[in-house]
């Protein structure tokens, strides 16, 4: 009697959702996301409750990022801290 591996040959079709799943996760090093730290927002992912739609000035977005930047800096500092 053999065990024989499971034959998985569609790999590539589930390739986006992980990496969508692994950008929309808090990492450890940075403590953001991925995607937080590239576009300055969560994503929407349709089952949140409906916000009315606001315009923000270019200011407010881009001292959401410099904010965003900064602290992700800052827990990458503390992460290599902590190992060292």
């Amino acid at each position: 009697m053999s065990l024989r591996e499971p034959e998985q040959d569609d790999w590539y079709n589930w390739l986006s959702i992980a990496k969508f799943t692994y950008n929309d996760r808090v990492h450890a090093s940075t403590q953001t996301s991925p995607f937080m730290l590239n576009t300055g927002q969560n994503l929407r992912l349709g089952f949140e409750p409906i916000c009315e739609s606001r315009l923000e000035s270019l200011d407010n977005f881009m001292s959401r990022m410099a904010q965003a930047t900064d602290e992700a800096q800052a827990a990458l500092v503390k992460a290599a801290d902590d190992m060292a």
